[in-house]
């Protein structure tokens, strides 16, 4: 963006209260996004007894195939978002992203068969990465520098929540009419509300309007990147840091099966999971202002690195919570320093950057069970293979960070 548009769009949220309302779009929007997975995630059983009139392990397995179509949508959204950004308004685009998750909500209402509710649980996938991506650059594109990154970690924060707030609700809504009612009673207010706020408090602001995005906008906006070593360098850093840092399953699926943990002590770790995906990129932000997102996002990823390699190689379990919850903390911190990062790059292309960056977590989340899963086949089980081959993705991610990203 240029100079004068950013002046522009400050001008247009220099009121509170406008303010306000502006980022409370932004925080419904995100709010929506999570309903399908959580409903997945409870009701798979119950999905699949709805289709096929019982739930064998074969037609559940079917069912959970959800999730995949919902991932691969969202790599499919990011790459076209990365095209479209270029030229549209990201104003239209939010509410675009917001309607496709009404949409969603309401065809998985009413979805008579498994392959229809395949396609809106993949619009679902696309709204959600739409509303992911032009959240964040809303908010670096209309507030002041040095209120970004306090807004992009409030951003962060509300989309942890989401899970750990709708899990209850869903269940509550649940009782009251099945997995259909859920997705609906929860989902469609929420996306009106956000559909709404979008449209009266998001400012309408064009595009630059530079000679080089008239004359080739789309090539252009992807050459200006390929060529920028520091903005391919955060994208590759990326990948291999969220790669490295994806170690959940690995790291229940231990806790089960080397530690003998109890059910309550799972639930334990998935919450307080949660909660430090909440409040650390509230201090992360804090950080990113005062120290500048490079830093923070070099420090954290690095420590959750340490965290991860050591982890697996704790034969008890409440010394092996501590280090991975420690992992967990670095890893929600760097979150959205890294996107912070991202998103002051090439401020005049930031939108086709970020989705490029969504495409590329994306990617390191594919990438992190398939290592690991292979090292754990190799090594007959030992998971602290696997702590140690993630840790040092996450490493070489970091001397990327630091050697190639010129902030």
């Amino acid at each position: 963006m240029t100079t004068t548009t950013e002046n522009q769009s400050e001008v247009t949220l220099t009121k509170p209260l406008r303010k306000k309302w502006f980022f409370a779009a932004l925080a419904i929007a995100t709010f929506s996004t999570g309903m399908a997975n959580s409903t997945l995630t409870i009701f798979a059983t119950d999905i699949a007894r709805s289709f096929f009139g019982s739930a064998s392990y074969v037609q559940i397995a079917s069912v959970t195939q959800l999730s995949t179509i919902n991932m691969a949508a969202e790599v499919i959204g990011a790459i076209l978002l990365s095209i479209l950004a270029i030229k549209f308004r990201h104003k239209r685009l939010l509410s675009i992203g917001t309607f496709f998750i009404f949409v969603s909500a309401v065809g998985s209402y009413l979805a008579p068969n498994l392959l229809t509710l395949q396609v809106f649980f993949a619009l679902e996938g696309v709204g959600s990465v739409i509303i992911g991506v032009i959240a964040a650059v809303l908010i670096v594109e209309s507030l002041p520098a040095n209120q970004r990154a306090k807004f992009i970690s409030y951003l962060f924060s509300i989309g942890s929540a989401v899970t750990l707030v709708l899990i209850p609700l869903v269940g509550v809504a649940a009782a009251m009419g099945g997995w259909r009612f859920t997705i609906v009673i929860l989902a469609l207010p929420i996306s009106i509300i956000g559909l709404i706020l979008t449209l009266f408090t998001v400012p309408s602001k064009p595009l630059s309007n530079t000679e080089v995005v008239k004359r080739n906008p789309y090539l252009e906006g992807f050459k200006q990147i390929a060529k920028n070593k520091s903005a391919t360098a955060c994208l590759i850093a990326n990948l291999l840091t969220i790669a490295g840092t994806e170690v959940a399953i690995f790291a229940i699926a231990f806790y089960q099966t080397q530690l003998a943990v109890t059910p309550s002590q799972t639930v334990i770790v998935y919450e307080t999971a949660m909660l430090l995906f909440i409040f650390a990129p509230l201090v992360s932000g804090r950080l990113v202002t005062r120290f500048g997102a490079k830093m923070i996002a070099l420090v954290s990823t690095f420590l959750a690195a340490c965290f991860t390699g050591i982890l697996f190689l704790i034969p008890n379990f409440w010394f092996a919570f501590i280090f991975d919850m420690a992992h967990v903390w670095f890893a929600a911190m760097a979150i959205p320093a890294f996107a912070i990062l991202v998103l002051e790059l090439l401020p005049q292309y930031r939108a086709t950057l970020f989705s490029l960056n969504s495409l590329f977590n994306n990617l390191g989340k594919v990438l992190a069970p398939l290592i690991g899963g292979i090292l754990l086949v190799a090594s007959s089980g030992f998971y602290g293979a696997v702590g140690i081959a993630l840790a040092g993705t996450t490493i070489i991610g970091c001397l990327i960070l630091l050697f190639g990203v010129k902030r």
